[in-house]
């Protein structure tokens, strides 16, 4: 079964696992390396990764004890262990860590081609297999240099802590919701540090302070942080797996392969046409008679034969003719045929992976989650084909109206989001969940913004008294609720709830500076 990183990968979303779930490798180090190797050579953090990945096990985890100690405590309310003393060896990779933050901080906002998604040779259609992002070991440098910072006096903290939150931002130009989650978590280890030692900034520290996080490259909308996610894992998993195992299950699973039944056999590609705004098409001759047929990607069917996508880095297109598909090598320009049982076999292995994560109430449904598809399939107007357009269009609506939901201060009532396809209340509910944190990631910059300015006004040095406000107050320039704490540090709260009747509520200026939890 996988993981709960790689099932939210996909979309099957476990939003605290990425939160709060992580060691130091959320993938095998082998797998994260082989990621990091295929990053581009000018990616800004690509070897200091490689550097940490290679480590040996007991190396990472020493180090990472090392820089968890103060949150490991607070989240599980003990009583702290001793910090472990890290060797000389150990010490100077620490250092490493943090100057080569500092210089990527200098470099230019990466986009999501930075972060590209690497498929598994062994299964290269299925985004469910895809080698994840070193998405641990990313978390695991915000921990490092984080901690370092704080041993640092506060001129030369605050540079590492504003280069470990531009990490952040520049992990949310990767196009899954996992990279979003990440950057989120990362951006909460730096904004964490520097609100604990809050009040020992001077004036133009402080300044200082509020000009780094301004600067850090702006994260994406909503919409453009699931439409990554749409485009990298929904739309493929549709496509290359659920549409055909369908209409291959639906067909004859069983049947043996005909070697006179191929439908490309005279087909040979003659054309590939990119017209920019979306459109690509490719064009077929058949050598038999001489005719020939324009595709359009994602278009409707010539001849009974469609063209499902073209996946210019792979340098593959995919055509579909019924429950027959084949794979067109673009460089070879060879046409290779897929037998139908092949394509039943990959959606039966992904539902049957995915079959343990289904909600309490499916799971004492009669049939498997397969079973229950084949069923909506077969009695779809439309049939197999139907029923997967049906799925995109339900999901593309649900996810507005997710969207449109978290722009709401207050949470909500989320039964009404309920869907009655079994895949997509794998789905949905956890969206609501991640378009809110992402809400809140956003909110809590803007608290810190909002912080910096109280205490610059505590020391005379601010000459308006009115902060940022809070965004989700309904009225143009109400403040953040503010109270000060007894230990010295003071709380802001927003109006922004992440579950019912909970407001986002943040702490400054103390030890246990950071998210409050609420009862």
């Amino acid at each position: 079964m996988p993981s709960p990183a790689r099932i939210l990968l996909v979309c099957i979303g476990l939003t605290a696992a990425v939160l709060t779930g992580f060691t130091a490798s959320a993938a095998p180090p082998s797998e994260a390396i082989i990621y990091l190797e295929n990053l581009p050579a000018s990616h800004p953090y690509r070897e200091i990764l490689l550097r940490y990945a290679e480590l040996p096990d007991t190396e990472r985890e020493q180090i990472g004890a090392w820089s968890r100690a103060q949150d490991t405590a607070r989240n599980d309310d003990a009583v702290p262990t001793p910090r472990p003393t890290l060797t000389a060896e150990q010490s100077n990779l620490v250092r490493e860590v943090a100057a080569a933050l500092l210089t990527a901080r200098d470099q230019p906002a990466l986009t999501a081609d930075d972060w590209p998604r690497l498929p598994n040779p062994a299964e290269p259609d299925n985004p469910a297999a895809t080698i994840l992002p070193a998405i641990g070991l990313t978390r695991e440098l915000a921990y490092i240099a984080s901690t370092h910072a704080d041993t640092l006096p506060p001129d030369q903290a605050l540079p590492l802590y504003a280069a470990t939150a531009h990490l952040a931002r520049q992990q949310r130009a990767g196009a899954t919701l996992i990279e979003q989650l990440t950057g989120v978590a990362v951006e909460g280890i730096a904004h964490a540090a520097a609100s604990r030692r809050l009040g020992e900034f001077s004036t133009d520290q402080l300044r200082e302070l509020s000009a780094a996080w301004s600067e850090l490259p702006p994260p994406p909308t909503l919409a453009q942080a699931f439409s990554g996610e749409r485009g990298q894992f929904f739309l493929p998993i549709v496509e290359n797996l659920i549409r055909p195992g369908l209409h291959a299950l639906l067909a004859a699973p069983d049947a043996g392969l005909d070697p006179d039944a191929g439908f490309t056999r005279d087909l040979r590609l003659s054309g590939l046409v990119d017209l920019g705004d979306g459109e690509r098409r490719i064009s077929l001759e058949n050598q038999s008679d001489g005719t020939s047929l324009s595709l359009r990607e994602g278009g409707p069917a010539v001849t009974g034969i469609r063209l499902v996508n073209i996946d210019f880095e792979r340098r593959e297109a995919l055509i579909r003719r019924g429950t027959q598909e084949a794979v067109i090598h673009l460089q070879s320009k060879r046409i290779v045929e897929r037998h139908p049982a092949q394509a039943a076999a990959r959606l039966r292995k992904l539902l049957a992976d995915f079959e343990g994560w289904q909600p309490d109430t499916d799971k004492t449904k009669p049939g498997t989650l397969l079973e229950r598809l084949l069923d909506r399939a077969r009695a779809h107007p439309g049939g197999a084909d139907g029923y997967a357009d049906q799925l995109i269009r339900d999901y593309d609506q649900i996810l507005a109206e997710q969207i449109a939901a978290a722009a709401e201060p207050r949470v909500g009532d989320m039964s009404r989001m309920s869907h009655a396809d079994p895949l997509l209340r794998l789905t949905l509910p956890s969206f609501g969940r991640v378009a809110r944190t992402l809400n809140n990631s956003a909110t809590s910059a803007t608290m810190l913004q909002a912080a910096i300015h109280q205490r610059l006004v505590d020391l005379g040095g601010a000459a308006d008294h009115r902060g940022p406000s809070d965004p989700w107050a309904g009225e143009e320039g109400v403040d953040f609720i503010h109270e000060p704490t007894p230990d010295g540090g003071f709380v802001l709260r927003s109006r922004y709830e992440f579950q019912p009747d909970v407001p986002l509520t943040y702490k400054f200026a103390a030890p246990d500076a950071g998210f409050v939890r609420q009862p």
